[in-house]
């Protein structure tokens, strides 16, 4: 029987594990940030969960600042969530 575990990755900004299907990906490609939909694009990916209080605190503490120790365009970072804040937030799951 061949059973297949559901890959898990972790919030950015809550640190809580979820299966990855269930969470945003993120990553940076030249030096910009961009929502990866497929979860497939080349490099290193940055996961959140679509809760409106993770999307703001990313903004919020400049996670993206801290985790890629550079600083990132504060502007861009907060269009990129914004977007996915007006379409992807899931109800029922802000805090």
């Amino acid at each position: 029987m061949d059973v297949r575990r559901t890959p898990m990755r972790r919030c950015i900004a809550c640190m809580t594990s979820y299966p990855k299907d269930e969470l945003i990906r993120l990553t940076v490609k030249d030096e910009i940030i961009i929502r990866d939909g497929d979860k497939a694009a080349d490099g290193r990916g940055y996961y959140i969960c679509p809760r409106k209080a993770c999307l703001e605190k990313v903004i919020r503490k400049k996670v993206f600042n801290r985790i890629l120790r550079r600083n990132m365009n504060l502007n861009q970072i907060e269009e990129v969530i914004g977007n996915i804040v007006d379409t992807e937030v899931i109800d029922g799951k802000e805090d």
